[in-house]
């Protein structure tokens, strides 16, 4: 009877250890019942977004932590120096850069600006050395005609005829012209107009006056052709005068 009894009552204590066991391990089904239950799912989300939360504010708090205790020897010390060193560089190499850009377009229009000066100096010299020659034109001219008018009384001279030009040679007023010559026509040299030799007639260099001098009317219309570049100057009468008559100024060569 007694062992009937322990009998059942081992019996009942292995039917309570199998569903202790049962319970400490629960099988895959009620594990994935578990799994797929919504709240269990929302408080899993929760704690996964509470530990970033908290691993963020701990990397904060080292980096600050760092910073506090920063030292050139420490190895983010070493990194921060060599990460100023590489973007100081880098700026240098920019404001080179920008220098000389603005360097090469400065270059670029000075060396326009002399080739524009450059060309306007060869221009203004080749319009002076035009106008000498045009100036020592004029002037042999001018001696050509008073030597034929030298010429041309010399011969009313010699033949006894009247003097065609009155006031002679360098005198004062020499006439209207060089008219009244016979076959030559009356109104000069094979019927051309007469030569004016008065008031604004042939002009040449100034101060420097035809051969055998001269003054009044016929000194006075002497001027250059292209005026004075040297300064005030004498008619042809005047002599080897100080200048020459005016042409807007003294002309100044570019150097």
């Amino acid at each position: 009877m007694q062992l009937a009894d322990r009998n059942l009552e081992a019996l009942e204590l292995r039917r309570e250890l199998a569903s202790a066991a049962s319970a400490a391990d629960p099988s895959v089904v009620q594990l994935k019942q578990l799994m797929l239950d919504p709240a269990v799912a929302r408080e899993f989300s929760r704690l996964r977004s509470e530990l970033e939360a908290a691993q963020a504010e701990l990397a904060t708090a080292r980096e600050e932590l760092a910073a506090v205790t920063f030292t050139q020897e420490s190895k983010v010390g070493r990194q921060l120096m060599a990460k100023c060193r590489s973007l100081q560089e880098e700026n240098e190499e920019m404001g080179r850069e920008l220098a000389e850009g603005k360097a090469h377009l400065a270059e670029a229009a000075a060396a326009l600006a002399r080739s524009q000066a450059d060309d306007m100096r060869a221009a203004y010299q080749e319009l002076e050395d035009h106008c000498l020659v045009m100036e020592d034109e004029a002037e042999e001219l001018q001696r050509e005609i008073f030597a034929l008018r030298s010429r041309v009384m010399e011969l009313e001279r010699d033949a006894g005829l009247p003097l065609s030009i009155s006031g002679g040679v360098g005198g004062v007023g020499m006439g209207p012209g060089m008219g009244g010559m016979g076959p030559m026509g009356p109104g000069g040299f094979g019927g051309r107009r007469p030569f004016d030799m008065g008031l604004g007639g042939f002009r040449g260099r100034g101060g420097r006056g035809p051969p055998g001098g001269g003054g009044g009317a016929m000194g006075a219309g002497f001027k250059r052709p292209f005026g004075d570049r040297e300064g005030g100057g004498g008619g042809m009468g005047g002599g080897m005068g100080p200048g020459r008559g005016g042409f807007m100024g003294p002309m100044k060569r570019i150097r």
